[in-house]
């Protein structure tokens, strides 16, 4: 939530009508063209609910033009009280540094809670999904510069994104190496690991069969006198 108690959503909605009276449809295409689809989890359909209910706030009005009642014909205009609380909100945005509270920096804090094979695969598991937005939001900032001349937000919400996860991948990397280093036992874990996985099915076979071989002969009843 920002200073203004709106959520991250509502209060970007808000602050595009802020920019001038907008039909909704050209709200929605300024989402996809500022790239703020990446950022923001917001459907269609709860897109338009949001708007109404900053209506029944009184943050922003609407109308219809004659002779059609469709949300992406509606426009959209802010009220002085609206402009008020977007401008609050923003500025508090924007003074805020990062919080020490965040999920991954209290799952950091508690490290001692886990075993150390636990805590090296987490920290993978992170360190895959963190490279994968990574490269999503490269090539997503990349078509938008090749695409159209980017807005002077859309740049900064894009480089800013891009060079905090990065800082935060190089940082990750250098922990689990240190970890590694520290534990010894997960790289023995890691590597039974991998040899199991490449252990060929035939090879299982095999091992089965001939433990199979052994238990017959521990069975086999002895010959008749």
């Amino acid at each position: 939530m920002s200073g203004s108690m709106l959520s991250d959503v509502e209060l970007t909605l808000l602050s595009l009508v802020a920019e001038g009276p907008r039909y909704g449809k050209e709200i929605e295409q300024l989402i996809e063209l500022r790239g703020l689809r990446d950022w923001l989890i917001v459907g269609r359909d709860s897109f338009y609910y949001i708007l109404e209910r900053l209506e029944k706030q009184e943050l922003l009005t609407r109308s219809h033009p004659p002779g059609s009642v469709e949300p992406a014909h509606t426009i959209y205009q802010i009220t002085d009280a609206g402009r008020g609380v977007v401008q609050t909100g923003v500025s508090d945005l924007l003074c805020q540094s990062r919080s020490l509270g965040e999920s991954f920096a209290i799952g950091l804090a508690n490290l001692g809670a886990l075993k150390p094979q636990q805590v090296y695969r987490s920290l993978i598991q992170h360190r895959e999904g963190l490279t994968h937005r990574l490269q999503t939001s490269e090539a997503v900032w990349a078509r938008h510069q090749k695409e159209s001349r980017a807005s002077e937000s859309t740049r900064a919400l894009y480089t800013h994104g891009i060079a905090v996860m990065q800082a935060e991948l190089d940082w990750l990397n250098t922990f689990i190496d240190q970890w590694k280093a520290d534990h010894p036992v997960v790289e023995r874990d890691e590597v039974r690991d991998d040899n199991e996985r490449t252990q060929t099915p035939l090879h299982h076979r095999t091992v089965d069969a001939d433990a199979g071989k052994q238990i017959q002969k521990l069975k086999r009843p002895p010959k008749a006198e």
